[in-house]
Order: C-alpha cells, then sequence, then structure tokens
C-alpha cells in the first residue's frame, strides 16, 4: 500500500506569484514575503526538526508513538539561511494506530494529537498550538484498490500581540480533509506498481492585518485591513514501482513520479466589508525520486499480518 512522495521543501519554499506595486506617487509598496507553505498544513507541507520518539510494540494490532523535539524550518533560497531552529518551547505529539486483515480487506487506522510552544528567537507573542487528527483507510487484497481518508484540526493561542483590525479575533483554527486512493497490482515480476489519485481541501482564519501582507495581496490599494481567512486545495496523481530485494541486493528499492497542483482563494476584509485581491496563479509541482529501505521485509500485496 506504499505511495510515498514529497514535496515539503519545494512547496515550503515557492513564493506566491503575486507582483510588487507603487503608489499614488510612484512609490514601491512593500511585499511579504508569502510562501504556498503557510497555507498548506503538514498533510502536504511536511514538518522537519529535531525529534526523539518511541513505538510500542504492536499488540492485538494495536500500536502507540509518542515523540518530543524542536522543530527546524530547512530554507532553499538564496541568500537566507538554511535551517531556521525554533529553540524557544517544544513540539509533543502522541498517537494510536491499528492495523487488522479483517477478510478480504486490510484495515488501518489511527488517531493522534499534538502541542506545540515551539518559538523562533525574536518572537513577538506565544505560540500554544493544540491539534488532533485522525485517519481511515482500507485496503482490498484480490484486487489491490485502496482508499485512505485523513482529518486534522489545529487551535491557536487566544492571545495574540495583533488581532484582526476589522473583527478584533486572533488566529482562528486551521483544518483539513486529505483522501487518497488507487491499485497496487503486481504488473512486472521486480515489484509492485502502485497508481494513486489525491484530494486535499483545507481553510484557516489568520485573521492578519500586517501591512506588507494586506498590500501585496489587495486588488485596490490601502483597501484592505484584513486577512481573515483562506481556503488551500490540491489535487495530484502519481505511480509507485518497488523493487523486491533480490540475492544481490538486501534492500527494497521504490521508484516514484507524480504531479500536483495547488490552488488558494484569500479572504480580505475592509472597513465596509469583503474586498478584492490579486489573483494568484495556481502552483504546479512535478516530483520525481528514488528511496532506499533496509532493514525491512518484503510483503507481497495482500499478505496477511503476522
Amino acid at each position: 500500500m506504499r505511495a510515498t512522495s514529497s514535496t515539503a521543501p519545494a512547496l515550503a519554499d515557492a513564493v506566491l506569484p503575486v507582483g510588487a506595486g507603487v503608489d499614488e506617487d510612484g512609490e514601491g509598496i512593500p511585499v511579504a514575503d508569502l510562501r504556498w507553505g503557510d497555507f498548506f498544513r503538514p498533510a502536504l507541507g511536511g514538518r522537519t526538526g529535531r525529534f526523539l520518539s518511541y513505538v510500542t510494540p504492536q499488540v492485538g494490532g494495536f500500536e502507540a508513538a509518542a515523540s518530543v523535539g524542536q522543530p527546524q524550518d530547512i530554507t532553499f533560497v538564496k541568500g537566507q539561511q538554511g535551517f531556521e531552529d525554533r529553540t524557544n518551547g517544544l513540539v509533543t505529539d502522541a498517537a494510536l494506530r491499528y492495523r487488522v486483515d479483517w477478510g478480504p480487506f486490510r484495515v488501518l487506522a489511527g488517531v493522534g494529537a499534538w502541542r506545540d510552544t515551539a518559538e523562533e528567537e525574536f518572537a513577538e507573542e506565544p505560540t500554544k498550538d493544540i491539534g488532533f487528527g485522525g485517519s481511515f483507510a482500507l485496503f482490498h487484497k484480490a484486487t489491490g484498490l485502496n482508499i485512505a481518508l485523513n482529518y486534522g484540526r489545529e487551535k491557536h493561542s487566544p492571545v495574540c500581540e495583533d488581532p484582526g483590525e476589522v473583527t478584533g479575533r486572533c488566529p482562528g483554527a486551521d483544518q483539513f480533509v486529505y483522501v487518497k486512493g488507487g491499485v497496487v497490482r503486481e504488473f512486472f515480476d521486480w515489484g509492485p506498481t502502485a497508481i494513486y489519485g489525491e484530494y486535499y481541501h483545507g481553510r484557516g482564519a489568520p485573521h492578519d492585518s500586517d501591512e506588507s501582507i494586506l498590500r501585496t495581496l489587495e486588488l485596490t490599494l490601502e483597501q484592505a485591513e484584513e486577512l481573515s481567512g483562506f481556503v488551500a486545495k490540491a489535487w495530484g496523481l502519481g505511480i509507485v514501482q518497488t523493487v523486491k530485494p533480490s540475492r544481490d541486493r538486501n534492500y527494497i528499492t521504490d521508484l516514484y513520479v507524480g504531479y500536483r497542483r495547488y490552488a488558494l482563494d484569500l479572504n480580505l476584509l475592509g472597513a465596509n466589508g469583503p474586498v478584492g485581491t490579486r489573483k494568484i496563479n495556481d502552483f504546479d509541482a512535478v516530483m520525481a525520486g528514488v528511496r532506499f529501505r533496509w532493514g525491512e521485509r518484503f510483503r507481497p500485496i495482500g499478505e496477511e499480518e503476522e
């Protein structure tokens, strides 16, 4: 059921395609450093850092896990530091997973929760994010058809230094739904092939009145007073070819290629209600790569769990 690929670094670093403008006096308008990764949550954005994790042995199909550590953002932008640590505070999380073979199906499910208090060195307001999520996946062993559903929600600190100018609110909750499905079949002797499609829908309520953000995103100069919300969407498809271990090669190899399109809709508020935003072109990502897995036993499609 593996169909793993990642665009986390590319997504986090990709700048929103919004150009600079000029004001009535011909002076340049400050442009905010907005990136796609600011609007897509870890389901597609990824998380990097230094973490200590523990996973329990599986008992009756159940497995528990916990981790603690500090995030470290990795940036691939010219002129910026490659690694940016958030050392004030910790990220902690815990999860419970379930996996079982049930007749012709394999069922996988999980629930988890996390707490993030990690802050950048010169942060002006506290970070206190609390979230939870769940997932459910179903795999038909005879045909290789599979589908997975994921949901997550994260709340932020109710106390903030700069609430929205129009609503007077601090950042609201972020939430997303992520669906992925496809088929895994052994078309070739050297290993199974996974073909998948995916869809992501997320929304947030930043209630941000940062001057450079508003001037960057608004359609008419100095109308917007608050970025009240956004809707982020993505869809994609791809293929993963797994190569079995052999007598001369004791590791599993995954070759993958995929395509993903990201779209973003923003809601700006002015003194008299909603105001227009600049058009943000969709972002296309093509990813390809190879992954090697050592110390893992290869399981044929549909093999029963031990």
